[in-house]
């Protein structure tokens, strides 16, 4: 369990790192959204100015309003400075827009490398869990198939020592006996001895 520990840290910070990219997608996503509403709003607002400008601009041309040629030219001086503010608004969005996609792209391909590292890893894991079980599967045959061949072995000299301890018990009772015998020889040897 020990060699698991360094992959259980590894899966922690894969874990974590994929869950802020996930987070800085979800953000990316979020900017990419306003940037497009701003867009959108953007060139509503270049359209509709595009629209007033030209509008005014032939008003400049017909000086039915009473202002002089010098006053229609700076009305239309004005509009003219004027038309490019919102353009450049609009690319800039534009541009900010496709960094916000690039920045998802990358972020996306985070993700997915990431998946791929922890979906590499795991499979490692598992491989090197099924190792291990198999390894103790084996270990353990063999523990019980090297405890019944000593409690066969113990049950073979258990049966010797039994056969020994018949045989002594046996030995025992025929020395008694011979004891028994040789003390009535001396017995009879001393009755003998003394008639």
């Amino acid at each position: 369990m020990l060699v698991s520990q360094p992959h259980t840290w590894f899966i922690d910070t894969t874990r974590e790192t994929n869950s802020f990219a996930a987070q800085r997608f979800a953000d990316y996503e979020n900017d990419i959204r306003v940037l497009t509403a701003e867009l959108r709003l953007a060139k509503k607002r270049n359209d509709s100015f595009d629209s007033t400008a030209t509008m005014e601009s032939a008003k400049a041309a017909t000086p039915t309003g009473g202002l002089s040629r010098f006053g229609s030219f700076m009305h239309s001086r004005k509009t003219s400075t004027l038309a490019p503010t919102p353009v450049s608004r609009e690319r800039e969005l534009e541009s900010q827009l496709a960094q916000a996609q690039a920045q998802r792209l990358a972020a996306e391909s985070k993700v997915d490398q990431m998946s791929a590292e922890i979906e590499e890893l795991t499979g490692s894991l598992f491989s090197q869990a099924n190792e291990m079980v198999a390894d103790e599967r084996r270990e353990g045959a063999r523990l019980r198939e090297r405890i019944r061949f000593l409690e066969e072995r113990d049950a073979k000299f258990a049966m010797k020592v039994q056969r020994i301890e018949e045989r002594d018990r046996e030995r025992k009772k025929r020395l008694e006996r011979l004891e028994r015998a040789m003390a009535r020889i001396e017995k009879a040897k001393e009755l003998l001895g003394q008639g």
